[in-house]
């Protein structure tokens, strides 16, 4: 299989990015089967291979080099949750391995202990939760160090393409904080004046925050020069898209209350069907009547397919525990290790 999936990477030399979808169907599906798994071997499988596929294929750009930050933000995950342990867990026997002096909390504050005893199991469980809400963490926020920003824009539909531009700008300003951070570190060093300590870092803020208020002023407007947000709508067809949408999420309320109380209920499911088309309707014609140029359109070729493929083929391998454990890590990691073999080769410009 493996020598499959080499000749078939090398048949694929055109350099060129991999669809958005392609990456975050990866990392979520990886996400996902973090969050449905219970053991931990499963998590480091997955973890290994999310990894290897970020350190191998991202590219030399500042949304590729905010991978360290993410690693530290899963590292502060599991301390923080073993230091909820140490300081609110309860022991339930075993080994013990830290004894703290206990603090009772008065009644208005809930009674509670803090401090006290530590056991070995107590801190196996909150080692094994950090872990999986880590990897969680790292999965996720994978395809945004693989993904230009400007290409998960062009991979979305007219209706919510407003709203993707703004969740695109959100998830990029880790990156771009990033970067500012380490060039502001920089230009401080060549003064001969290094950033070192946590007073100095703290310095950097109001830095930070011009050149982020900076961008913000110069993205505003770009886009308003650029005629962001027009449309070919006038008034009569606004408001019944309006009405339309707002008609459809209030009957959805009321059908997904009635399903919940009786799934067989055929009223119940007739609205639910009704809201879901009523608020499908608005959607696709609010996108029609969207203003939007496109330079080139992205290509979905077989990579992507095989990519959604195999990220399908490892959650449902997860899920249903269909191996056994000692078979089920190596085809995890196979499973979600294939975009180094399936995925073309990034531009030039960004290669590594």
């Amino acid at each position: 299989m493996t020598a499959q999936l080499t000749s078939f990477a090398t048949k694929n030399k055109t350099e060129r990015w991999l669809h958005p979808l392609a990456w975050w169907v990866w990392g979520l599906a990886a996400a996902t089967l973090a969050i449905a798994a219970e053991n931990w071997f499963i998590h480091v499988s997955i973890c290994a291979a999310i990894i290897s596929v970020v350190y191998l294929k991202r590219p030399n750009a500042s949304w590729g080099n905010s991978i360290s930050i993410l690693f530290r933000i899963a590292l502060f995950v599991i301390f923080f949750r073993l230091m909820i342990e140490v300081i609110f867990g309860v022991h339930f026997g075993g080994p013990v391995l830290l004894a703290l002096p206990e603090i009772q909390l008065p009644r208005w504050l809930g009674g509670i202990k803090l401090g006290g005893i530590l056991g070995a199991t107590g801190a196996l469980a909150a080692l094994v939760h950090g872990f999986k809400l880590a990897t969680v963490i790292v999965a996720a926020s994978a395809p945004a160090t693989l993904v230009p920003p400007n290409l998960l824009l062009k991979s979305l539909p007219n209706a919510i393409y407003e709203a993707g531009l703004v969740t695109v700008i959100a998830v990029g300003f880790l990156p771009t904080l990033s970067a500012d951070a380490r060039r502001i570190k920089k230009s401080a060093a060549l003064r001969g004046k290094p950033v070192v300590g946590l007073r100095q870092n703290i310095k950097l803020m109001m830095p930070l925050i011009d050149s982020s208020l900076n961008r913000a002023v110069t993205l505003s407007n770009a886009m308003e020069s650029r005629g962001f947000g027009k449309t070919r709508l006038n008034v009569v067809n606004a408001n019944l898209i309006g009405l339309s949408l707002i008609g459809g999420l209030f009957l959805l309320m009321i059908s997904i209350y009635q399903v919940l109380r009786n799934p067989l209920n055929v009223i119940g499911l007739s609205l639910l069907i009704l809201s879901i088309s009523s608020i499908t309707l608005s959607i696709v014609l609010s996108g029609k009547f969207r203003l939007r140029t496109r330079l080139e359109k992205l290509e979905f070729r077989s990579p992507e397919v095989w990519i959604i493929a195999s990220s399908a083929i490892g959650v449902w391998l997860g899920l249903a525990q269909a191996l056994p454990l000692l078979a089920l890590i190596p085809a995890l990691f196979i499973c979600f290790f294939t975009p180094i073999w399936l995925s073309p080769q990034i531009p030039k410009g960004f290669q590594r």
